[in-house]
């Protein structure tokens, strides 16, 4: 019977070949091979202990790797263009031609686009001639109503019973007038030159209403304001004079409402 050699005894392995490895020395087929341990250095294309992953972010306060940003930093040179199909945003004034001012700033005082007392007397007249439907009917009607009304004494006598018909006719003409005044009155000064900063008068003569300090519209209800504000003009028309020597152009209702009327041509 033939001996089999001893691979534990190398005096009975022959040929000098190394022994195996004892069991706790194997690794299974596909365990994944021992990590490097602390303090030893990583193998070839392995990230080392307490260097950051590939895709990872480095750690707080480890240098940025080539092409990224700091921990922390943003990107500062420039600013990032408007996404494609948006326009740039305009200051406040900018869309009328001329630059808007920050509040408080003092830049319209050094504008000399500033609208004079006669352009602003003017643009007035010019409104006024909106009005000329509304006033002659006024006048018709209350030149038919006037003589066909009935004429009485003190103590109620009637001396001439007139024309009901045609008086009432006068009337209605009348009521009609009012209301086109009114109408045409509301919508010129107040909602129109709300929304544009233009009655018809401005928008035929270049001339645009906006706030003192911002350039901006004032709106439909400030605009309102201002119109009841005129009435502090109605005073011996001074307010409405005023324009002529004050620095601003303003009338006292400008004043109040700070708004400034200027040229756009």
């Amino acid at each position: 019977m033939t001996t089999q050699p001893d691979p534990f005894h190398p005096q009975q392995n022959p040929g000098g070949a190394p022994p195996p490895a004892s069991p706790q020395q194997q690794s299974p087929f596909g365990a994944p091979p021992a990590q490097p341990g602390y303090g030893q250095p990583p193998g070839y294309g392995q990230p080392g202990y307490g260097q950051p992953g590939y895709g990872q972010p480095p750690q707080h306060g480890a240098p940025p790797a080539y092409g990224q940003s700091g921990y922390g930093q943003q990107p500062t040179y420039g600013t990032p263009p408007p996404a494609y199909g948006q326009q740039p945003s305009q200051a406040p004034g900018e869309a009328y031609g001329y630059p808007a001012a920050p509040y408080g700033s003092g830049l319209v005082q050094q504008r000399t686009d500033l609208a004079t007392w006669g352009e602003r007397v003017v643009a007035y007249l010019i409104d006024m001639v909106y009005q000329v439907p509304g006033i002659v009917l006024y006048a018709v009607g209350m030149g038919i109503a006037a003589p066909n009304a009935p004429t009485t004494t003190r103590a109620g006598t009637v001396i001439n019973p007139g024309n009901p018909g045609m008086m009432g006719i006068g009337f209605l003409l009348v009521g009609i007038g009012v209301l086109y005044m009114m109408g045409m009155g509301i919508y010129n000064h107040i909602i129109k030159q709300g929304k544009t900063g233009q009655t018809f008068g401005k928008a035929r003569r270049g001339l645009r209403l906006v706030h003192q300090d911002t350039g901006q519209l004032i709106g439909t209800g400030q605009t309102f304001v201002r119109q009841l504000a005129h009435m502090v003009d109605g005073i011996a028309y001074v307010g409405y004079l005023w324009p002529l020597w004050d620095p601003m152009r303003q009338t006292f209702a400008d004043k109040i409402m700070k708004t400034v009327v200027v040229k756009e041509r």
